[in-house]
């Protein structure tokens, strides 16, 4: 089973550090969401896990392998990104953007397996009726499913996502959580998403981290995470968490900030 370790990750813009003596373990196949209020860090720590930001100290390894060494060709036929939106949209298809996640198995030409995972990815999303559609036609929440395609296509042991269901509506935000929960027990891999919702948080994470501070406030699973006090502490509102089929529900109150 893969095992990813973060510990005592510290990063910082500049001479204020941002996170700090940031530690937890990935090793089990499950979707665990990183939760906290705008600004604690939460897609800057997604980043450092994936080498897109070079910590300051701490360290990051993947199967006891500090990722730190680790080529980024190495590192992306294990590990896969999928950003909230794409700085910039240039022309060319779904099928073509969704085949660019075998890039780094890529020979000189696309082999039959790379086309067949590509397949795969997009059935799984529903893309197929997109296949020829240029990407710079879709709507916000296509373009999201295609860039989940898309890092799915790199049959990574981990993927992490900053926020995938940002422009999705709630039927959709519903459809793409359950199904990042189920493809992470299914296929046996681990599911890191930074997530902004408490609810859809609380409905489908397995394990959920919540941040603030610059550190782990709290670590554990949505009944563990989802309280009244952490919620209060960690985001200065009141709320009243009930039971809803089986899982934490957070009902902000009115006027309860603080």
């Amino acid at each position: 089973m893969t095992e990813l370790v973060v510990k005592g990750l510290t990063f910082g813009y500049g001479s204020v550090p941002l996170l700090k003596d940031v530690s937890f373990t990935l090793d089990r196949p499950e979707l665990v969401c990183v939760i906290g209020p705008n600004g604690v860090g939460k897609t800057t720590l997604v980043k450092c896990i994936n080498k897109l930001l070079k910590l300051d100290s701490g360290s990051v390894t993947l199967d006891g392998e500090d990722i730190a060494g680790m080529h980024l060709m190495e590192l992306a036929r294990r590990m896969a990104f999928v950003p909230n939106r794409l700085d910039s949209v240039f022309r060319t298809s779904v099928a073509e953007m969704v085949l660019m996640g075998r890039f780094p198995f890529a020979q000189w030409a696309n082999s039959d397996r790379d086309l067949d995972v590509v397949d795969r990815a997009m059935d799984a999303l529903n893309l197929q009726p997109l296949s020829h559609r240029d990407i710079s036609e879709l709507s916000s929440g296509q373009m999201q499913k295609v860039l989940i395609a898309r890092g799915l296509a790199q049959e990574p042991r981990i993927l992490i996502l900053d926020e995938p269901t940002s422009n999705l509506d709630v039927k959709h935000q519903m459809e793409v959580m359950g199904f990042l929960r189920r493809y992470a027990a299914d296929n046996g891999i681990i599911v890191l998403m930074v997530c902004h919702d408490l609810n859809l948080t609380a409905a489908y994470a397995d394990r959920i981290i919540m941040v603030s501070d610059g550190g782990v406030f709290a670590d554990g699973s949505a009944w563990d995470i989802m309280t009244e006090s952490n919620i209060r502490e960690v985001y200065g509102v009141e709320s009243k968490v009930i039971d809803v089929e089986g899982r934490p529900h957070v009902i902000l109150l009115s006027g309860g900030c603080r």
